[in-house]
């Protein structure tokens, strides 16, 4: 997953888990990816 936000996207939709993980993603790359990753394996 290159683009935490993404999958994010494509998992959940345009909510509240996309803007977060759009804006860890825009601090630092590596927390985006961890947020994305546990929101999307979390199901």
């Amino acid at each position: 997953m290159l683009l935490p936000p993404l999958g994010v996207f494509l998992d959940r939709g345009l909510g509240r888990d996309f803007w977060i993980a759009a804006g860890l993603t825009c601090l630092a790359w590596l927390p985006g990816m961890i947020f994305a990753l546990w929101t999307v394996l979390a199901r």
